[in-house]
């Protein structure tokens, strides 16, 4: 499997230090369980009467569409690496747009819309063994294997794979690291059909997955401002303004 990375962080010793979204920014219950009811409802409602074994596919959701879990992502797939080393996540400030109320009320609705920007210096592509990542009962599990007709979610876009759940990657499970010159990285990945964000995100109209988590109801946080945040704090990397 590979992982590719902007920069590269090492342990006291040296190894590479690869860890989890929840390690890195911590623990918000209130948030942490709305994530998990809306990816498990979501699930619910694809599944049909039958229903489905679940899995680590809630996981995958909050991995991939913004919140943090206790799993590590990875790929099947070094173009896709390739574009992740290449590319700075920028948050930016959020942007507001004026629109009305389905009453033509007149209110400013709060996006979070991050973009990526390609990087300048080198990144870091990482080789990882699933036999040596899966100690102390950690698994990998692989996202390309789940079937889902008529639409292209975000994991299987970046032909993703989890390996977790722990704090962060062991160290012997990474077999190399190749630091390689950002235009170097996305001319490959560019030759793997990687050029634009939208090709590893696609739009909420390919992505139901997308589509169904931005439905989540807006907020209004002060009943005496007109001013509205998703129920979700989604980053909406195809953000486009709403005008009711």
């Amino acid at each position: 499997m590979f992982r590719g990375q902007i920069k590269h962080f090492e342990d006291k010793d040296g190894s590479p230090s690869i860890n989890t979204s929840f390690d890195r920014n911590g623990c918000n219950p209130p948030k942490m369980l709305k994530w998990q009811h809306y990816a498990k409802e979501i699930l619910r409602a694809l599944s049909g009467p039958d229903g489905v074994a679940f899995g680590h596919l809630p996981d995958a959701i909050l991995q991939h569409y913004g919140w943090r879990s206790f799993f590590v992502d990875v790929t099947k797939s070094p173009a896709v690496a390739a574009w992740f080393a290449s590319h700075v996540y920028t948050s930016g400030k959020p942007v507001i747009a004026m629109t009305e109320s389905v009453n033509e009320e007149f209110v400013m609705l709060v996006h979070n819309a991050p973009k990526y920007v390609p990087a300048e210096k080198s990144g870091s592509i990482y080789i990882i063994s699933k036999t040596k990542a899966q100690t102390n009962g950690a698994t990998f599990v692989d996202l390309t294997e789940i079937e889902c007709e008529d639409t292209k979610p975000r994991f299987h876009a970046q032909q993703g794979g989890l390996i977790g759940p722990f704090s962060r990657l062991s160290p012997a499970a990474v077999l190399e690291r190749w630091e390689v010159p950002a235009t170097v990285l996305r001319e490959f990945a560019a030759e793997g059909g990687l050029k634009r964000t939208e090709d590893l995100f696609p739009p909420r109209e390919k992505d139901i997955f997308l589509n169904l988590l931005l439905a989540v109801p807006w907020v209004n946080r002060e009943a005496k401002d007109p001013i509205f945040r998703r129920g979700l704090d989604i980053p909406e990397y195809d953000y486009r303004p709403m005008r009711r």
